[in-house]
């Protein structure tokens, strides 16, 4: 009995150890993809910092470097966040066209060619994962994102 107690201990560690490697790795790849963000995220950022504290009260009079994150991993999910407001478990993706897969449909009766955006798996699952480790997320498609200041302070309202 002794030796199948120490024998389920080093599977125990073995599976810790191959857990935390597959973790890093995963964490790593993440921090590779970052290279700055895009100028779309960018100008997506400059506008939620104009409007956070209209969304979120407490934030009002508040630097942005307080309550804000850019381009940061997380250290629970080991994903990478183009935005992030920790105090409000909040991740703003702002998402280029490689997040996306395009549906053609046509129409022959009508002669119309209809496309749909839709996210890719990797995307998807990311936003699934991410809810259930109770995090809000909010993507921002790069076909929504509207010209207009002002249609962009409302547009993150």
């Amino acid at each position: 009995q002794d030796l199948s107690g120490e024998l389920l201990s080093q599977v125990s560690d073995r599976e810790v150890a191959v857990e935390r490697r597959c973790r890093d790795s995963f964490v790593l790849s993440a921090s590779s993809e970052k290279r700055g963000g895009s100028s779309l995220q960018r100008e997506v950022a400059g506008v939620f910092k104009e409007v956070a504290g209209d969304i979120f009260e407490e934030l009002r009079g508040v630097e942005a470097d307080e309550w804000l994150l850019q381009e940061c991993i997380d250290n629970e999910s080991g994903y990478s966040f183009d935005l992030y407001l920790p105090a409000k478990a909040l991740v703003v993706e702002v998402d280029g066209p490689s997040h996306f897969v395009t549906s053609v449909s046509l129409s022959t009766e009508e002669g119309l060619r209809q496309e749909e955006e839709t996210p890719n798996g990797k995307t998807a699952m990311k936003q699934r994962q991410l809810e259930q480790l109770g995090k809000t997320v909010m993507s921002v498609p790069y076909w929504e994102w509207p010209e207009s200041r002002d249609s962009q302070r409302s547009y993150l309202r």
